[in-house]
């Protein structure tokens, strides 16, 4: 069996490759319906779909902001973050959210339209649990695979994380409120 180098122009681009990958992907549904967002780390854009709607927000990490539409729904958000935490606050759908993301403990406690949510990820159970306004969360993740599938609230959630983990994604939660 004769072996085929690779050429020197594929070698030479492999080698550039460092640290983050440039995008990331979550990919499933959502309620039932087709969910597909894309995560731009070159640009800092979030876009995508969620059911008929189109999601189109601009991160500005020199402003701290998140600003853009997911269909209707405004979005209007100023972010702090550090490595081991994100504070997320401001307005989406006209209503008022508030909530942190511990990338440590890979959790999200807070707030949208007055009604409180807290989820945290078991990394023995590999499970997410908790609850949104009183009802009860439980995802099963794999953290291998990027699968994200359960009951989000008594609202189905099937979706694949790639290039991500589950504290990212929990870091732009607010795509999947109403």
């Amino acid at each position: 069996m004769r072996l085929i180098p690779f050429p020197s122009l594929v070698t030479q681009q492999a080698a550039r490759v460092v640290g983050r990958p440039r995008f990331a992907t979550i990919t499933g549904s959502y309620e039932g319906k087709e969910f597909s967002m894309r995560l731009s780390r070159t640009i800092w854009m979030l876009t995508g779909s969620r059911d008929s709607d189109v999601i189109g927000v601009k991160i500005d990490h020199d402003g701290k902001s998140m600003l853009g539409d997911i269909g209707s729904r405004r979005v209007e958000l100023a972010f702090h973050w550090t490595p081991v935490r994100s504070l997320v606050q401001g307005t989406y759908n006209g209503a008022p959210i508030r909530y942190n993301v511990d990338f440590r403990d890979v959790g999200v406690v807070g707030a949208y339209a007055g009604k409180p949510f807290r989820l945290a990820f078991d990394r023995q159970s590999r499970k997410v649990t908790g609850s949104i306004d009183g009802v009860k969360v439980l995802l099963d993740y794999n953290p291998m695979s990027g699968r994200l599938n359960g009951n989000l609230a008594g609202r189905s959630l099937d979706v694949t994380l790639v290039n991500q983990d589950l504290g990212e994604f929990f870091q732009y939660f607010f795509v999947l409120f109403p």
